[in-house]
């Protein structure tokens, strides 16, 4: 009962931003929604053994907080082109757990300056952890030093000027006079409207520099992590880097996997939040011996999809984030249009008059090099190769090795001997590996998420792997019998 209305009231939530939206500036912190429904949860199993009129007022109570919630974040949802179902998903995928895994008597936070820096979809921070000497840095922002706690600087990379608005109106009217008011020290966290590469440069030519966490390209990453490299003498410690760049995902077929599933995986891992996530399906490996069948159902699948504005719940796309990403994800369009290796089969149409949409487009090709499976494009573009049924196993390893990056991939099959197979041969070319399911999606504290070789470090962002990054672990001998005597009882003598 408790949960039917939790969904209702955010229904009735996100309908209501709309009215809002142009008069009201509200985000309902993320971490209370949860405790909101845990709280209904335990007041309809109160409810229902007890009948209590405390458990009545608890309900009552637990859809006022989640109209209030559905507002809040379906401001947030609306911004940032969510659908409602993507703005759900993230929704149970704020928390982040493993906090408690780090035992604070063995470990201590790590000693410097830790530099966060991720696109435009999230903020920028800088934090100077357990601070030794002077915290000041002149020429990137002022703050005081705290002993023995943090120091964080907090601003937006390449954000738009509305969306660096939103983010300065959140964090000034909201979150920070509640954290000073809890306590929080002056200076310990600024916030700094700025692009990263300004802001950043300072930060890498300080000797405190003590980690980089980043998010973003992987020409960025790499330009970072050779400037520390050639910083390396000045820094007081070796800086930890960890790294999240991108992904060329995959969808892999083979001729036993369930067709209705694997196209419902398709459509929803390639064009879900318009492909522009790292995880999305980009590229699709399918047989021969049941390429027709699935083609004639993804086709009809993709034609049917409705793209608009999402306010309208029946629209399953939305437009791409950005002007710079229109230009870059229909070039790649154009590139296939004009190739004799490629065809387009869905899609292949933009139009940036009323907003950034582009058709989720579908490319098929007849070399599995070809630039839109070994590129990232992200954005709502697949790109499909058909292979032979009996090359199963040369197809596999041209996945392995067609593409730099090594982020997600799904095995479609019900053949168990081919997922095992698959899962051998795509050891290496996937952090987060999915079998009969879409290669996107990972919900924070159950799919620790990360990739390798051009994809990033794979720490795991969301789980204790990736906090465990941050520490420094110390261990402490105390003894209670010292040794008094240097010779030990085989030298003979007399010995403690």
């Amino acid at each position: 009962l408790a949960t039917g209305m939790a969904a209702l009231a955010l229904l009735a939530g996100f309908a209501l931003a709309g009215i809002l939206r142009p008069h009201w500036s509200l985000e309902l912190d993320r971490y209370g929604v949860g405790v909101f429904l845990l709280f209904g949860l335990a007041a309809g199993i109160v409810r229902a053994r007890q009948g209590c009129v405390t458990a009545r007022l608890y309900l009552v109570a637990i859809g006022v907080f989640f109209v209030l919630g559905g507002v809040a974040i379906s401001l947030t949802g609306l911004g940032q082109i969510h659908t409602l179902y993507v703005e759900h998903v993230g929704l149970l995928a704020v928390a982040v757990p493993g906090l408690h895994a780090v035992d604070r008597r063995l470990s201590r936070v790590v000693v410097g300056i830790v530099l966060q820096l991720v696109n435009a979809f999230f903020v920028v921070i800088v934090g100077a952890l357990t601070v030794e000497g002077d915290a000041r840095l002149e020429d990137i922002y002022q703050c005081s030093q705290v002993g023995g706690g943090a120091l964080m600087a907090v601003f937006p990379g390449e954000f738009t000027q509305s969306e660096c608005q939103t983010m300065i109106n959140y964090l000034t009217r909201n979150k920070m006079p509640s954290l000073l008011e809890a306590g929080l020290p002056d200076g310990v966290i600024n916030f700094i409207p700025g692009p990263g590469s300004r802001v950043g440069d300072p930060v890498l030519d300080d000797p405190r520099l003590a980690g980089i966490h980043f998010t973003g390209s992987t020409e960025v990453f790499q330009k970072m992590w050779t400037t520390v490299g050639q910083n390396i003498r000045q820094y007081r410690a070796y800086p930890r880097i960890v790294g999240e760049t991108g992904g060329k995902d995959y969808v892999f077929v083979h001729e036993s996997a369930d067709i209705d599933e694997t196209v419902t995986a398709l459509v929803r891992g390639a064009f879900e939040y318009q492909g522009q996530k790292c995880s999305a399906a980009s590229r699709a490996y399918i047989p021969d011996s049941i390429w027709p069948q699935i083609r004639e159902k993804y086709v009809a699948e993709v034609q049917s999809i409705k793209m608009g504005d999402i306010e309208d719940f029946s629209n399953f796309m939305g437009a791409v984030i950005d002007k710079a990403a229109f230009r870059n994800i229909t070039g790649y369009i154009d590139f296939a249009a004009q190739s004799s290796e490629a065809e387009i089969i869905t899609g292949g149409k933009y139009d940036d008059s009323t907003g950034y949409f582009i058709e989720p487009t579908t490319i098929v090709t007849t070399n599995p090099d070809f630039k839109t499976m070994v590129e990232e494009v992200f954005g709502p573009v697949l790109t499909i190769f058909v292979y032979k049924a009996e090359q199963y196993e040369a197809a596999l390893r041209a996945c392995d090795t067609t593409s730099p990056y090594a982020l997600t991939g799904a095995i479609f099959a019900r053949k168990r001997s081919a997922i095992v197979l698959a899962r051998e041969i795509l050891t290496h070319n996937a952090g987060n590996f999915y079998i009969n399911d879409k290669p996107t999606g990972a919900v924070v504290g159950q799919q620790p998420f990360g990739g390798s070789r051009a994809s990033g470090t794979n720490d795991k962002a969301g789980s204790a792997l990736n906090l465990l990054r941050w520490v420094s672990v110390r261990t402490i001998k105390e003894s209670f019998l010292p040794p008094k005597d240097y010779r030990y009882p085989h030298m003979g003598g007399d010995t403690d």
